[in-house]
């Protein structure tokens, strides 16, 4: 069960609440399960400030929600299939490649993918073993082909059904400014010169 953000967020400090988006640590300690924080592993304190003013922003809706918990399957997987938290996932993220150029439009369009796309697609953006391709596909669309799958989910060759691709383009992705997009496509395009990591565990399955 999910917190209530709202009232979360001015409940408990600052520090409490980049734990957490950050470290995959909650505001108890405790490592967080499903808190993807490797996602956020790179997030830039002006955009995390910007996130935690936010949150502070909405609303706080009272209502009464279950206890969170670990499922029996989650618990079986943390103390007998080796399951791991969020915790140990925020260091396995690979480094910036183009940090020390910030305002740089690769620098932009990485940091773009490094706190969005990896989410699905792999630490490194090249894949994972649960299906979701190596974002280096993204070299064989034109600049328009990837604003138009970015913006409505289709595909190149005019696919629609893209599972949670053409669900997260059309929810989340389409708020993004073109500049944003056109750096984001920048960068994508770079990674077939790129060697794809071995041995990591988010492709292990493959």
């Amino acid at each position: 069960m999910a917190p209530n953000l709202a009232k979360l967020a001015r409940t408990v400090d600052a520090a409490a609440l980049e734990a957490a988006i950050r470290h995959g640590i909650g505001h108890d300690g405790r490592a967080l399960w499903s808190m993807p924080s490797y996602n956020f592993r790179h997030l830039r304190d002006d955009d995390l400030a910007a996130l935690i003013g936010y949150l502070r922003a909405q609303p706080v809706v009272e209502t009464t929600l279950p206890e969170p918990r670990h499922s029996w399957r989650v618990r079986w997987d943390l103390a007998v299939a080796g399951g791991t938290q969020m915790a140990e996932w925020v260091p396995l993220v690979p480094a910036l490649l183009t940090e020390v150029a910030r305002d740089s439009t690769m620098a932009a369009g990485e940091y773009l993918a490094m706190t969005t796309c990896n989410e699905c697609h792999g630490l490194d953006l090249r894949g994972s073993s649960e299906g979701t391709p190596d974002l280096a596909i993204v070299a064989g669309y034109s600049a328009a082909e990837f604003a138009r799958l970015l913006s409505t989910g289709a595909s190149r060759d005019g696919r629609t059904e893209l599972g949670l691709m053409s669900n997260v383009a059309e929810k989340r992705f389409v708020h993004l400014r073109e500049h944003e997009v056109a750096a984001l496509y920048a960068f994508l395009r770079t990674l077939p010169q790129r060697p794809v990591p071995q041995g990591v565990f988010w492709r292990a399955l493959r």
